[in-house]
């Protein structure tokens, strides 16, 4: 029963409930506890006791049994695990060893915050890198290591869609085990040197503290169990310091003074002058400490610099926020946000879609709402196929479709299988580059007739066009780009006898035409790209918002100038794709904003066809720029 034992209510127990618990449970074990429950205050049962139980009541076996048999296995393994080392070893401290599998794959500073996130005092040790590409590093807290055991999985790589695995094992630690009365002077000595008023604490040159000295202790910072029993009782009673001076002390490696970054979170100022730290590798090991001012004089690292622009550009690679550096003023580099905290609202304005000219937006929608009448629907086979081949260019046009093309959504599952399947074997693989690419030319369908079959052949589909957006990207005379993208089912999913009132099993779409003019009204396709994708779930919620608020704000109408990639463009019409004046009435618009303002014609004609000779514009950048116009413009000086 102890084996399968759950609290109260049942299910596993969270990860931060068992890492803020440390020594919680401890208190079935104290005798004050205990007493009231010994075996003289039970009732006689009539029979003697159940063997293996002592007649022990039923809490005790519960807790204390089980907390007894857990603590005395641990304790067996850790003695096993001391009495198997020699020299070093015997003296060591047993602690709990974390390795992630092929760790090395993964960003340490992203895998640390998600750990963090879940699981309370979180603060590793020594990480390090084995020869099979596993990260390691140690725990102390055995509560934190058990948290550490339960999100094993939980936390998922949304680059390469791996569940992150922690194995935990008991193991030596790294360093000598420290006597009471070392530890107990150290203490001494770290309370000694804090400010509480400025809240800082001053380790300058700690070996040389005369209460070492006095008591023929030799305390150098530059050892290992010694700075960790510095930073564990920074941790115990320090935690909020804003400045630390480490001057003076020979630190070189700096892999224990890194367990600053978990314990000291916000130091602002920081002395580590005239120590012997030689190389940015140790610096870095630093890195996460919100640092603006820093003390690095006096180390063989600023000796081995060039330049002080090289200094500089050392220490704002680690620490960015640096605005103080040896004594002297320096501007702290611009620091971008992390992505992962940027919140939706936060991002620019979104818009519905971008149309260009006027015109285009009802002949582009008058020709999306009539392809994806043709292309869905169950009798897809049949009407893409009959109706979906006067759409393509007869000759020149072509087909693309890629669906593996995101590592993100590798891991995700395709909604329908089947569907899946016929989409991957016309795929355009852009993550497998390597493989498909002598099948290139295979994967391009061209002339209307192939492209119009290969669509018949693809599976039935859905598409919700009030998640459509449309942005249009290119406009010429003789061309015009555009791209939609929205959700859609297919596949068995799609069919009608799916129960209208099921929620949508969606994936998303992006789609780029590329159409030319055709007679009256119409156009016809020259390029379909067609790239699909199954959805995350927080992806779908994020474009669920981001149609939001483009339901809220107005389209954009006209470009700027300096960034626009369309062509100068008015309108659209229905022999074309632009309405541009012929000569003769550019002649006559130029000779009447010339009367109107006084400039020369042809300044008049230049400043119309910046405007796309749209002569309303033109009279009012006029009146706007009037004030830088060249003299030499005019006829007459105004």
């Amino acid at each position: 029963m102890s084996r399968n034992y759950r609290p109260q209510g049942g299910g596993r127990m969270d990860a931060k409930q068992i890492s803020r618990n440390r020594g919680n449970r401890y208190v079935a074990l104290d005798p004050d506890i205990r007493s009231n429950y010994d075996d003289d205050d039970e009732p006689p049962t009539g029979g003697p006791p159940r063997r293996g139980h002592g007649g022990r009541n039923f809490l005790d076996r519960i807790t204390g049994g089980v907390l007894n048999r857990r603590f005395d296995r641990n304790e067996h393994r850790d003695r096993q695990l001391v009495d198997s080392g020699s020299g070093f070893a015997k003296n060591a401290e047993v602690i709990n060893k974390i390795r992630v599998k092929e760790g090395k794959k993964y960003d340490q500073t992203w895998l640390f915050k998600q750990i963090s996130h879940q699981i309370e005092d979180f603060k590793p040790l020594l990480p390090t890198y084995n020869g099979r590409g596993d990260l390691e590093f140690f725990i102390k807290s055995s509560d934190t290591a058990d948290a550490i055991r339960t999100i094993s999985r939980r936390i998922v790589h949304r680059g390469s869609g791996d569940r992150i695995v922690f194995n935990v094992e008991r193991a030596t630690a790294p360093w000598q085990k420290l006597k009471r009365n070392e530890i107990d002077a150290i203490n001494k000595v770290v309370d000694s040197r804090y400010n509480p008023e400025i809240h800082a604490l001053d380790l300058k040159e700690f070996a040389m503290d005369k209460y070492f000295l006095d008591q023929d202790m030799h305390m150098m910072l530059n050892k290992n169990n010694v700075m960790l029993t510095v930073i564990d009782r920074i941790d115990e009673k320090y935690g909020a310091i804003a400045a630390l001076n480490l001057s003076g002390n020979r630190l070189k490696i700096l892999d224990y003074a890194a367990h600053l970054t978990s314990v000291a979170k916000f130091v602002k100022v920081l002395d580590i002058s005239h120590n012997q730290i030689d190389s940015v590798e140790q610096l870095r090991k630093l890195h996460g400490l919100p640092i603006s001012t820093l003390f690095l004089e006096g180390n063989p690292i600023c000796e081995s610099v060039n330049s002080a622009t090289q200094y500089l550009s050392i220490v704002h690679d680690v620490f960015p926020k640096c605005s103080a550096l040896d004594g002297n003023p320096v501007q702290p580099v611009a620091t971008l946000p992390d992505l992962d905290e940027i919140e939706l609202h936060k991002e620019p304005i979104l818009r519905p879609g971008y149309y260009g000219p006027r015109g285009a937006r009802e002949m582009i929608e008058r020709f999306v709402m009539e392809y994806f009448e043709s292309y869905d629907g169950e009798g897809g086979a049949v009407t893409r196929m009959r109706n979906l081949v006067a759409a393509y260019e007869e000759q020149k046009s072509q087909f693309t479709l890629a669906i593996m093309s995101l590592k993100d959504v590798g891991y995700v599952r395709y909604k329908d299988q089947t569907s899946h399947d016929i989409y991957i074997r016309q795929s355009h693989n852009i993550l497998r580059e390597d493989v498909w690419a002598r099948y290139r030319s295979q994967r391009t369908v061209r002339g209307a007739t192939a492209i119009a079959f290969a669509l018949s052949k693809l599976p039935i589909t859905k598409h919700y066009q009030e998640s459509f957006m449309v942005d249009v990207s290119l406009v010429t005379t003789q061309l015009m780009a555009f791209t939609v993208q929205g959700l859609f089912e297919d596949g068995t999913i799609a069919k009608p006898e799916v129960n209208p009132e099921d929620v949508p099993t969606l994936n998303f779409f992006s789609r780029t035409f590329v159409v030319a003019p055709r007679g009256e009204g119409a156009m016809v396709i020259v390029s379909d790209m067609l790239y699909i994708s199954a959805i995350l779930p927080a992806r779908l919620a994020r474009y669920k918002i981001m149609l939001n608020k483009a339901a809220t704000n107005p389209p954009c109408e006209q470009p700027l100038a300096s960034t626009s990639t369309t062509s100068r463009t008015n309108e659209v019409t229905a022999t074309g794709f632009t309405n541009e004046p012929s000569l003769e009435m550019k002649r006559e618009m130029a000779l009447q904003l010339s009367r109107e303002t006084g400039m020369l014609p042809v300044w008049s004609e230049k400043c119309l066809s910046d405007q796309d000779w749209n002569m309303d514009r033109a009279r009012q950048v006029f009146q706007e720029k009037r004030g830088m116009i060249p003299p030499e413009a005019f006829a007459v000086q105004l």
